[in-house]
């Protein structure tokens, strides 16, 4: 009897080392992952305009590997739907204003005063970010 409790003892010390070790292996393996890097072999600049579009277009911070930006044709789409409607709050110009200012700003955070047809385009074009609207009238 007294060879299997040790077995099962010795067994119970192995699958908690393991254990340990895995845990170890997922805390530390995950810290030192690299970044995938963009290789071009055929010209130098290429690549370089390449990684300076991309950064202009979505920049990440370091912790969000994900581009959290609409794209310009959606937020273009957005534009047109709402400045399209009979009798619009701002003109095309007013709105492209604004428009320019998310699309190199957001996410962030946006404050519209006054709620109006064109409100969810103001969230859609803050797309991650957080959009407050401010409105004066109770109802």
């Amino acid at each position: 009897m007294r060879s299997i409790t040790h077995y099962l003892n010795n067994l119970k010390h192995i699958l908690i080392c393991f254990f340990f070790l895995f845990l170890l292996f997922l805390i530390f393996g995950s810290s030192f992952q690299s970044s995938p890097q963009i290789s071009s072999s055929t010209h130098p600049i290429n690549s370089y305009s390449l990684e300076e579009k991309q950064s202009r277009d979505c920049p990440t911070p370091p912790l969000t590997p994900t581009c959290t930006k609409i794209s310009s044709s959606l937020a273009n789409a957005l534009v047109h739907y709402a400045t399209s409607n009979i009798t619009p709050q701002q003109t095309p110009k007013e709105i492209s204003v604004s428009q320019r200012i998310l699309n190199k700003k957001s996410p962030c955070n946006f404050l519209v005063f006054g709620l109006g047809h064109d409100s969810l385009m103001w969230t859609a074009l803050n797309h991650g970010g957080l959009t407050v609207f401010l409105e004066e009238d109770k109802s």
